[in-house]
């Protein structure tokens, strides 16, 4: 028990103020912002340290660095422990001010790091800007039993220096690395196999080692002897070398072994003569023609030369040095007064003109006119005479300072060939689907310069799977001669774009004697001057890692900094229990590996799942506690689940659960893409057809659409859709034109519409293009992302033209009226007739002769006139027939029953279809004949009394009515008869009727 007790005191997390601490550089100043009143902070420019032996219990700590990270400087600082770097941050939170205080104030923790008693611990740092490097304490918290070294040692520098001409004949080459270690660098592992030297011959030997001091420490610097192939360096020997460094083989005293490093080095061997150095000639000690010498503290050797005048001006000089091309730099005053012209030319030859239009500076010759032009890759032999040539423009006196010669390219005159110094034929990718061409891009590179002229497309051939390929077109960057110059070649597609069948590999050849420079040298012929390929299908995702500490936590999980994590962090439980963080999938739909970094350390055994969308996919029991109880390099481990189908919205999570001390530290997840979900071999289908039968309504339009839908298991290749896709046939086996194809969607996906629009023949529908339609769909067309092509199907769909009209026009009411008194002596009678036609009425064709009206007796009535509602043609139209009546006049003897018929071949449609004939379209009745008697209604004959007596007569009164009229004309004394009691007839000596005309009632007295 007291042991346990003595333990946990000794693991008590404790601090040391910085001020305390052995300072270099670092002053201390009183603030009580600081955790004991004072910090350390920068006592100038320059490395700062600060100092501490390590006296506590040996093990694993997390070291926190209190310090103000102010908003005025990025500070660096990094933690040493016996020299050996254990971490380093930058001072960039930026969350407070200028100051040292609470808003400032910041914490930098360093996981997992080893210590014994002893160690010494530093701080070293650099301030920044405005930040002082303000440094309060370091805090140490016990994490791990143990301690000792755990780290491994490191190489901090390596030197294998260049073989050259100096070196030929020497037996062997020396090459140095210095490894270092916190601790100390064991250098009995240090021998000859430590390191791989391998040439363009292949491995070479090493034969001896030795080391600066031959004991135990720290940095300890190994040259190894290194045995030069063939016994001696020679030119046979030149070409670049590596130097590799094998896993396993440096160690420290711990065990601890240097990682491997396959590129630790490099060096080349390179026995050619050396190039001579530039030379400079000073243009004021040149042969000068006009130019007068003028002194300038401004110029090179103080002094330059400008022009004596108008004027051409000349300066000459024969050159001496070694024969080869050069670059000849002219330094001179471009001054903003003027724009002066200047050349340079070889044995009379011009090289190069330029104009000094640079204006930079102003007016006078000092460091703001200066200028330099460049004429590179001139070909220069001893004797040549190079001459300036220039005028003046302007106030710009042409002030030329001097000219420097750099060597460049061995040879005189111009017998250098042309090279190919770059040439790039891109991939054709999923990306290029649909284009019509690529392009190769060659650079041409010359000592002196490139004949453009005989860049053409006989250049270069490109083969293909299927062939060679048509180069359509080249450009070139600049259309002048000069170097370099690069060529741009426009290689068509086979079959006339990128598309599934272009796929494989080709070649580009540059052929013999085609690309010259300006002397006739050509460019070497070179069968494999580039490749690409074809590749369109869906490429696929590379791996790629999710940091654990940038999971969402869901419960239980904290962030710790640890510099053996990958991202210099990790996930470990935040307690007892279920500790989840989750991420939410968003790569390509497909099977992954899903690997998990994790310190599986030896003091617990853990548990771990993967679940996808909630569902368990696999546990593992964290076991293999190969490390010690920290989160180190020894402690780390991987545990890869396979075959794990994701698609994009997936949440994966992970779901742990601490043991024992082992805190369940998570470094990263990291998924590999393994193949698609399925093999797709399904292909697209046809899932519905719209072809719309063509009548009335699209005559005389110039389309029609045809709508099919597609559908796949995974999706759509809409650049696969176009015209091609169907094959409208009509009745006499002209195919018809498909003008274009719409995706309703234009991303690959699932379903698509695709309306395909078909020209009518000849240019528009109408009566002549009746018939049945055949739609089909062609074979290989429409292709699903997977190249699975939907069948061919001759029989898709079918539509009907039905455009001439044969539907004759009818009629759908007669108003024929019959005849009565109220007509009675009336001229005629109308009778009306309302057509209907599919198309319309030809109201044209509507006359008199339409219809026959018969009468009684078999006479055929006039008809008069026919009347149209509407003038124009169309349906439905009503006709109003006048018909005269027999003898001038409707009247009794005209009674009887009434025929109408309707002829034939009379209405007509405007397709020219008539009415049929019907003889029994109708009929009316004329009753006007009267054989009703009148009556008497009323009579009146007073009796003869007293008031009579003596008079000469009485008036007798009867009224009469009839059902047409009284004929006043037949009312006479002779109506009646007045018979007295003896059986005398009286005389009736008059009658008069109350109304002279015809008509009832009629009263007569």
């Amino acid at each position: 028990m007291d042991e346990e007790n003595n333990a946990e005191i000794a693991q008590d997390p404790f601090r040391i103020e910085v001020e305390t601490l052995n300072l270099t550089g670092f002053v201390v100043r009183s603030n009580n912002s600081a955790s004991a009143g004072a910090y350390a902070q920068a006592g100038g420019s320059g490395e700062q340290r600060a100092s501490y032996t390590f006296s506590a219990t040996d093990g694993a700590y997390d070291l926190t660095i209190g310090h103000f990270d102010e908003n005025d400087g990025q500070s660096t600082m990094s933690l040493l422990v016996n020299g050996s770097l254990a971490g380093s941050f930058t001072w960039d939170q930026d969350a407070g001010g200028a100051l040292a205080n609470a808003s400032s104030f910041a914490t930098y923790t360093l996981s997992g790091v080893p210590l014994a008693a002893g160690d010494l611990i530093e701080l070293v740092g650099t301030k920044d800007g405005g930040e002082p490097l303000r440094t309060d304490y370091i805090d140490f918290t016990f994490v791990g039993a143990g301690g000792g070294d755990t780290l491994a040692p490191v190489v901090s520098a390596a030197s294998a220096p260049d073989i050259s001409l100096a070196d030929a004949g020497n037996a062997s080459t020396s090459i140095t690395v210095t490894f270092s270690d916190n601790a100390a660098i064991d250098v009995a592992s240090i021998d000859i196999t430590d390191l791989t030297v391998t040439g363009p011959g292949g491995p070479l030997t090493v034969s001896a080692v030795s080391v600066d001091t031959n004991t135990d420490g720290t940095p300890r610097t190994a040259t190894y002897t290194v045995a030069a192939p063939g016994g001696t360096w020679d030119a046979p020997d030149a070409g670049s070398y590596t130097v590799a460094l094998a896993a396993d083989a440096v160690l420290d005293t711990s065990g601890n072994a240097v990682a491997e490093d396959p590129a630790l080095a490099a060096f080349t061997a390179d026995f050619s003569e050396p190039s001579p150095d530039p030379v400079r000639v000073e243009v004021e000690d040149m042969l000068l023609t006009n130019f007068v010498t003028r002194n300038s503290g401004n110029a090179s050797a103080g002094a330059y030369a400008q022009a004596g005048g108008s004027g051409e001006q000349r300066a000459a000089y024969t050159f001496t040095d070694a024969a080869g091309s050069y670059d000849i730099t002219i330094g001179h005053f471009d001054e903003n007064d003027g724009q002066s012209t200047m050349s340079l030319l070889v044995n009379g030859a011009l090289a190069g003109s330029f104009i000094w239009d640079q204006d930079a500076g102003d007016a006078l010759a000092n460091p703001s006119s200066f200028a330099t032009y460049t004429i590179s890759g001139v070909p220069l032999a001893a004797g040549d005479l190079v001459e300036l040539v220039g005028t003046k423009d302007g106030g710009e006196p042409l002030r030329t300072d001097y000219i420097d010669f750099t060597f460049v390219g061995a040879g005189g005159g111009d017998t250098l060939a042309p090279v190919v110094s770059a040439a790039s034929a891109p991939d054709i990718s999923l990306a290029d689907a649909g284009n019509a061409s690529t392009s190769i891009t060659v650079t041409f590179s010359d000592n002196a310069a490139i004949d453009v002229a005989s860049i053409d497309v006989t250049d270069l051939t490109v083969t293909g799977p299927g062939g060679p390929l048509t180069v359509s077109a080249v450009s070139v960057d600049t259309n002048t001669d000069g170097t370099p110059r690069t060529a741009t070649y426009t290689v068509a597609a086979p079959g006339g774009t990128w598309d599934g069948p272009d796929a494989g590999s080709y070649t580009v050849a540059l052929a013999g004697d085609a690309v010259l420079d300006t002397s006739g040298n050509a460019v070497a012929e070179d069968p494999t001057l580039a490749a690409f390929t074809v590749d369109l299908s869906v490429p696929t995702p590379d791996p790629f890692r999710v940091e654990a500490e940038a999971l969402t936590i869901i419960s239980g999980f904290v962030i710790r900094n640890n510099g053996n994590a990958s991202s210099g962090q990790y996930l470990q439980s935040g307690g007892s229990g279920e500790q989840r963080a989750s991420y939410t999938f968003t790569s390509e739909n497909g099977i992954y590996d899903i690997t998990i970094g994790h310190f599986d350390e030896s003091d617990g055994q853990s548990t771990m799942s993967l679940l996808v969308n909630g569902v368990l996919i696999e546990t593992f029991t964290w076991d293999q506690d190969a490390g010690a109880a920290i989160a180190n390099a020894s402690a780390f481990a991987t545990y890869t689940i396979s075959d794990v189908t994701l698609e994009a919205g997936d949440v994966v999570e992970i779901l742990g659960t601490p043991n024992a001390s082992e805190p369940l530290r998570t470094d990263y997840l990291e998924f590999t893409y393994t193949g698609a979900s399925a093999t797709d071999t399904t292909p697209p289908q046809v899932d519905a057809v719209v072809a719309p039968d063509i009548g009335a309504p699209e005559d005389g339009t110039a389309t029609t659409d045809i709508t099919l839908t597609f559908s796949d298991d995974t999706a759509l290749d809409v650049s696969s859709i176009d015209i091609g896709d169907i094959t409208v046939t009509g009745p006499g086996g002209a195919v018809l034109t498909v003008a274009s194809a719409t995706v309703d969607v234009g991303a690959d996906g699932s379903p698509r519409a695709v309306t395909y629009t078909v020209n009518a023949p000849g240019g528009t529908w109408d009566g002549a293009d009746d018939g049945t339609y055949s739609v089909a769909l062609a074979a290989d067309e429409v292709l699903d992302t997977s190249g699975n092509a939907a069948p061919e199907n001759a029989a898709l769909a079918s539509f009907e033209v039905a455009l001439a009209d044969t539907t004759p026009p009818q009629v759908d009411a007669v108003v024929a009226p019959d005849i009565g008194a109220p007509e009675d002596g009336s001229a005629s009678t109308d009778i009306t007739l309302t057509f209907s036609d599919d198309t319309a009425l030809d109201v044209s064709s509507i006359d008199i002769g339409d219809i026959t009206v018969t009468g009684p007796g078999g006479a055929v009535l006039t008809v008069a006139s026919a009347t149209v509602d509407v003038g124009a043609d169309g349906s439905p139209r009503a006709v109003t027939y006048t018909v005269n009546a027999p003898g001038g006049t409707w009247d009794g003897a005209d009674d009887g029953t009434y025929s109408v018929a309707l002829a034939a071949d009379e209405v007509l449609d405007t397709s020219g279809n008539a009415a049929p004939e019907d003889l029994a379209l109708a009929s009316f009745e004329v009753a006007l004949a009267d054989t009703t008697p009148p009556q008497v209604d009323a009579v009146v004959a007073p009796d003869i009394g007293a008031p009579e007596d003596g008079t000469a007569t009485t008036d007798i009164t009867l009224t009469f009515s009839d059902d047409t009229a009284l004929d006043v004309s037949s009312i006479d004394i002779g109506d009646i008869t007045v018979t007295g009691p003896g059986g005398a007839v009286l005389t009736v000596a008059s009658a008069t009727v109350d109304v002279g005309a015809d008509g009832s009632p009629r009263g007569a007295a």
